[in-house]
């Protein structure tokens, strides 16, 4: 597939040159073969990313409880340690 290259230097680069973007135009492509329907290879596609990501996304959510139940008790040390 060619993409459209602006001379936007390498920032612009990067969003066509990567394996991220490969990876989601062979995707999108595959399901296409499947459905000829873009729009719905896209949303298809962006289930796939959110399914893939999930796990991550829960321990982020996890980890970020924790640390708001910790916070307290961090902020009676600051205040034990500073006076």
């Amino acid at each position: 597939m060619t993409l459209f290259h602006r001379d936007g230097g390498e920032a612009i680069e990067f969003l066509y040159d990567n394996f991220i973007s490969d990876f989601l135009v062979i995707v999108i492509q595959w399901i296409v073969q499947f459905i000829n329907e873009y729009s719905i290879a896209i949303i298809l596609a962006t289930l796939l990313v959110r399914v893939i990501v999930l796990p991550l996304d829960l321990k982020s959510k996890r980890s970020m409880k924790q640390m708001a139940a910790l916070g307290p008790e961090v902020e009676n040390l600051k205040k034990a340690l500073c006076e």
